[in-house]
């Protein structure tokens, strides 16, 4: 797993108007997750709740990398319009949340929970997926 604050994947194109950060961590840092088998990325900056599909080299795959985002917990939340990567995302939503993660032998479990102590998303990764 990795967490870091400006996101490969943005929620919102507001917040991607230089291309060129994109790019350097398309060739950069998700070959590098992928190589590795990252299971989960935390990112943030953005200020939304975002879940993207599992991915590995920006493609779709069962036992691919999870980004996870945008930091927003705490913070004024960004409006969300369609993104260039729309794609990519399970989930998009403008709200307050923080996200949990339960890891077992087996499992890990990720939820994104609001203020109220609400269930906003969830999402489950096999482990056996990544071996």
């Amino acid at each position: 797993m990795a967490i870091y604050h400006e996101p490969v994947y943005y929620s919102t194109p507001d917040h991607n108007k230089d291309k060129t950060p994109f790019q350097q961590k398309v060739f950069g840092w998700i070959p590098l997750f992928d190589e590795n088998k990252f299971i989960t990325v935390y990112e943030n900056h953005v200020h939304t709740m975002k879940r993207t599909k599992p991915l590995r080299g920006s493609v779709e795959k069962v036992n691919g990398t999870v980004y996870l985002g945008d930091g927003s917990w705490g913070a004024k939340t960004v409006l969300v319009k369609e993104s260039e990567y729309q794609e990519f995302f399970d989930t998009i939503k403008s709200i307050n949340h923080v996200w949990i993660t339960n890891i077992t032998y087996n499992n890990v479990n990720h939820r994104a929970i609001g203020v109220h102590n609400e269930v906003i998303d969830s999402t489950d990764q096999n482990v056996s997926a990544y071996l």
